[in-house]
């Protein structure tokens, strides 16, 4: 009986222990995913973050160039290709967001949209994908200015 009794204990225990190491693996699961979804969040703000400086800082040039005077196409693509590299960016010729960013520069200089386009198209480079995100950016409504 003694016997008995101490093997129903014994199971009753292993049970129990058990059951606390199923609710810890599951807490540990639980928060093994939080923290991946946290660091995934993380760097995703980190690369929009890096985005929108390289962006504003391709518009601000743009402007610069447009405020001056002195903007040509050869002239915009070097200042690109500069800033380009001190955000370590080395295939800006094929980012979207590089033409949207110098559209958005020329409407801040309030470049007429004849020049825009004849712009644009010298950007291009026969690549008319480029020349509809410059486009894009100077036609964007309610772009606020750098």
């Amino acid at each position: 009986m003694i016997r008995s009794l101490a093997l129903l204990l014994a199971c009753g225990f292993l049970c129990g222990a058990c059951s606390i190491s199923r609710s810890l693996s599951a807490s540990s699961a639980s928060i093994s995913a939080s923290i991946l979804s946290i660091s995934s969040s993380a760097s995703s703000s980190a690369s929009s973050s890096a985005d929108d400086a390289y962006a504003g800082d391709v518009r601000a040039a743009t402007y610069a160039l447009v405020d001056s005077g002195s903007l040509e196409s050869e002239a915009l693509l070097r200042e690109v290709g500069r800033v380009s590299s001190e955000h370590g960016i080395t295939d800006w010729q094929d980012s979207a967001l590089t033409y949207r960013a110098i559209g958005l520069g020329l409407q801040d200089g309030r470049l007429a949209e004849s020049e825009a386009r004849a712009l644009a198209v010298g950007l291009a480079q026969g690549r008319p994908e480029r020349s509809a995100e410059v486009l894009a950016g100077w036609q964007a409504d309610g772009a606020s200015a750098p």
